[in-house]
């Protein structure tokens, strides 16, 4: 297999944006022979690891619901 090192994709959570429901926005960036983007993917999610928030599960059931 032929492994493509023009071409790199990653994606982040960008918490300095986060809604006061603790919804973060995920960011991509695009990194093509050097020259790089940065996106937001339109997308949001809840920063599970490292957050203690003991309001999390009502904010995931509002979510859901």
């Amino acid at each position: 297999m032929k492994v493509n090192e023009d071409l790199s994709i990653l994606f982040w959570l960008k918490r300095q944006k986060a809604t006061k429901e603790g919804l973060v926005p995920i960011y991509v960036r695009i990194t093509v022979k050097g020259g790089r983007t940065e996106f937001s993917s339109g997308k949001k999610s809840i920063p599970i690891i490292g957050m203690k928030n003991p309001q999390l599960p009502q904010v995931v059931a509002q979510i859901i619901n």
